[in-house]
């Protein structure tokens, strides 16, 4: 008996310093592999204290539910699934080799204690698993343009400024697109709003189908669109532009609706990394288009 409790203590303290020793790796996502290497380890230490626990209402299966939900919880549910089922495996197989070497069943109340316990774990995970999923969801939601589908303003600067940053690493070319939509306000007075959601959904569908999934897209405000083409030529974006100006004029005609598209085009220089600059620059661009089409 005294030289199980010994063991039990050694095994515990083990688990103490393991985890403490291990902890910067909790804290950097690139030590994936060290992360889950500890926490098995910490499995592995709390299995072997459970077959070393000298009770048999086995206390020591709350290490068990530590090591589970502290680990899971803190590093996501990759790891927490994976967590779940190490601990399931490692708390049957102890709990079976523990009462083997005593040569007994488990007590009745042994059986209450340990679905509370696995309960208690699969309750967790659950809550865990719903949390990150309204978790993505904001994040989507923060980012999406909720009638349209496309990036909303922020999400753009966001990916401008990586897009931008990246561009001073690597030889990337970048066409900067600032268009709105002709007579829009007009069609909103004459035929309603849900008409003017109408027409920007399309217009949104258009640009989504009519330009690759790399290149940005985004709803700027109002009409305003702004999109940013990576590794294409000025004129080529040019007839692009047009191709999805034609169709979506189609579009309006068939629908008895006058819509048309306008829009300016600017290729940033290489030293020019201001976003604002760069937009102000394409909405300049975008005004005489519009003074072009009135003339």
């Amino acid at each position: 008996m005294l030289c199980i409790v010994i063991i039990y203590v050694f095994i515990t303290v083990i688990l103490f310093l393991n985890r403490v020793i291990s902890g910067r790796f909790y804290k950097k996502k690139e030590y994936a592999i060290e992360c889950r290497c500890s926490n098995w380890n910490d499995i592995i230490a709390s299995m072997l204290a459970i077959i070393a626990d000298p009770c048999l209402m086995h206390p020591t299966l709350v290490l068990l539910l530590i090591a589970i939900l502290g680990n899971g919880m803190q590093h996501g549910l990759d790891i927490f699934n994976d967590l779940l089922r190490l601990g399931i495996l490692a708390g049957l197989l102890s709990v079976i080799l523990h009462f083997s070497l005593l040569m007994r069943l488990p007590p009745y109340p042994f059986y209450f204690y340990s679905a509370f316990l696995l309960i208690t774990t699969f309750h967790s995970f659950f809550l865990a698993r719903r949390i990150e999923f309204l978790r993505k969801k904001a994040e989507s939601q923060a980012q999406t343009d909720e009638l349209t589908g496309l990036m909303n303003r922020r999400a753009f600067f966001r990916a401008a400024k990586y897009l931008f940053s990246l561009r001073e690493r690597l030889p990337l070319t970048i066409i900067v697109i600032y268009a709105d939509l002709d007579k829009f306000k007009k069609i909103n007075d004459t035929m309603g709003h849900d008409m003017g959601d109408r027409v920007l959904c399309k217009f949104a569908e258009l640009l989504k189908t009519g330009f690759r999934g790399t290149d940005i897209i985004s709803r700027y405000g109002g009409d305003e669109f702004v999109l940013l083409l990576i590794d294409i030529d000025i004129e080529k974006a040019g007839i692009l532009m047009g191709r999805i100006d034609k169709r979506f004029t189609d579009w309006g005609k068939e629908g008895g609706i006058n819509v048309g598209i306008s829009w300016g085009m600017k290729t940033p220089k290489k030293d020019c990394n201001d976003i604002d600059e760069i937009l102000k620059q394409a909405d300049e661009a975008l005004y005489e288009e519009k003074i072009k089409k009135s003339a």
